[in-house]
């Protein structure tokens, strides 16, 4: 990964929990930009956070094309586990657009088994999770390029019978 793109994404971390709803807040929205500014670096990215043309019914938070797939993009920051209907709701987001889009669900925080688990349960397998130590090992100078580790994590799930790699 790019020094700038690393040093952006330790800034981030700075931030600690006393910290005011606001200024989490606005590091979201700042991890959301540094994750669509990476895959503008690799030449992947389609479209930047924006809503549907309707313009209230759903907001994606980028969409990018990888090995002529087409994947939306959910991306958190939160500080506490995410329930699963958050997946659930990206799942409908996905679900529901023409030509069978991918999504990648990246979380900084990781995620519960639970969460994991709902990837699967009684659904087709849409999504790819990029949550926690998965971030640390991506962030690093030198270290792989996000679009080659999720190249490589959709080849190993195609194949393999596993929810999460």
């Amino acid at each position: 990964m790019e020094k700038r793109f690393v040093e952006r994404f330790k800034a981030l971390e700075t931030l600690d929990e006393n910290s005011s709803a606001k200024q989490k807040q606005q590091r979201g929205r700042d991890f959301e930009t540094l994750i669509n500014d990476v895959f503008e670096f690799e030449k992947v990215l389609l479209k930047r956070p924006s809503h549907t043309t309707d313009n209230k019914s759903q907001q994606i938070d980028g969409v990018v094309k990888i090995s002529d797939r087409i994947f939306l993009l959910e991306i958190k920051w939160a500080s506490k586990s995410l329930p699963a209907s958050v997946l659930h709701s990206f799942h409908g987001k996905v679900d529901g657009k023409f030509g069978a889009p991918k999504g990648i669900f990246i979380s900084r925080n990781s995620l519960s088994s639970n969460f994991i688990k709902a990837l699967t349960d009684k659904r087709k397998q849409t999504v790819l999770v990029i949550h926690g130590k998965d971030l640390d090992d991506l962030f690093i100078e030198n270290g792989p390029n996000l679009t080659d580790y999720i190249n490589h994590s959709v080849e190993i799930m195609s194949y393999d019978n596993v929810s999460y790699y």
